[in-house]
């Protein structure tokens, strides 16, 4: 039996499902005697009873400490990154939490304590192994993908006239880029409805009246379900041009 303490930001956050939880669950389901450690506070008892260490997202002292700990003990690490945390635009409401002297050297000492490191894209990993000065040696590619999982019915009409988006206030950017084209857009197609779901864009849904419809934010599964019923025709995933959208 292999035991793996598993540390995600939160469990039930979406990144947390789709690059921690969502594929331990399913490994472990695939891997006999693979037993999963999901703790809160994690201290020396607990570090001695695993054999391996998955961190997602580290970047705090206390994150360091756990990372030290595994190091002292012999525990092997793995660390996992979906953004580029070293370069976070400034209107992005992660900005003030990531973009100081003391968390980016907590990231970078973990990358570098780390026995291997996954990202999520080939740009990201090209980042952490920029030859004057990479993080690790040992960074693999794990894309992003959507947990087939999870079965819903579907239940919303086949040929909806729904175009949406998801997201929360990091991508205002986003959004403001495209706005002016998504307002023509609409009214050139007025048959069209557009679902904004997490965020509402009001310099975009103000200009379209009813044609624009804001949910708030959805829970992983509430988000699903919502998919399910509604079955737009069209998703959108603008994104301007930053090193952070390439990562």
């Amino acid at each position: 039996m292999i035991s793996v303490l598993v540390q995600c930001p939160s469990a039930t956050d979406a990144t947390s499902f789709y690059r921690g939880v969502g594929p331990f669950a399913a490994l472990r389901r695939q891997v006999p005697g693979l037993n999963l450690i999901f703790s809160p506070e994690v201290n020396w008892a607990t570090m001695k009873l695993v054999d391996a260490v998955f961190m997602q997202r580290p970047y705090t002292r206390a994150h360091l400490q756990l990372a030290e700990m595994a190091e002292d003990l012999g525990k092997p690490l793995w660390v996992d990154f979906d953004d580029l945390l070293f370069d976070i635009p400034s209107d992005n409401p992660a900005y003030q939490i990531y973009m100081n002297e003391d968390v980016q050297t907590n990231i970078a000492t973990i990358s570098a304590m780390a026995d291997c490191v996954s990202v999520s894209t080939k740009e990201l990993k090209r980042i952490w192994q920029l030859p004057k000065k990479p993080l690790n040696e040992r960074v693999y590619v794990v894309p992003n993908a959507l947990d087939d999982s999870i079965h819903l019915r579907q239940v919303g009409p086949k040929e909806h006239k729904l175009i949406c988006w998801r997201g929360s206030a990091t991508h205002q950017r986003d959004l403001m880029e495209v706005g002016a084209h998504i307002v023509d857009l609409a009214k050139h197609y007025p048959e069209w409805t557009w679902a904004f779901v997490g965020y509402n864009p009001w310099f975009i849904t103000e200009k379209m009246g009813k044609q624009a419809i804001v949910v708030g934010n959805l829970d992983l599964f509430e988000y699903h379900r919502f998919m399910a019923k509604t079955q737009p025709a069209i998703q959108i995933v603008p994104l301007h041009d930053s090193s952070f959208n390439r990562c």
